[in-house]
């Protein structure tokens, strides 16, 4: 089921991108502000499957992986060609915290 959950503090990522660890889920999320928004994805790199996009760089709306510069979409998570990348996440404010709905990774293995 889709929830809200508490991320971190927004003060805790208004420097610098952070990586969070999701306990309830057993997933890691990277937590970007840029240019007055708040961005909740996948934080792991499809093409690899690296927990490293957190320290990827931010150019026009797009997280670049710093492994090999494969694009993300901040608001969608889509590739610039279109193509599904990773999970981006509904975000919401409240009382100085930043919340996420995050949805859970359900595997058929």
């Amino acid at each position: 089921m889709e929830k809200f959950i508490k991320i971190c503090q927004i003060t805790e990522i208004k420097d610098k991108p952070n990586k969070i660890y999701i306990d309830e889920f057993d997933m890691e999320v990277a937590v970007f502000y840029v240019n007055g928004n708040y961005y909740v994805v996948d934080n792991v790199c499809p093409h690899q499957h690296r927990s490293i996009l957190c320290d990827g760089f931010i150019d026009e709306g797009f997280v670049y992986c710093p492994a090999h510069s494969w694009e993300f979409d901040l608001k969608t998570g889509k590739r610039k060609n279109g193509n599904k990348g990773i999970n981006s996440y509904e975000v919401m404010i409240k009382d100085g915290f930043l919340y996420a709905k995050i949805i859970p990774k359900k595997f058929n293995w």
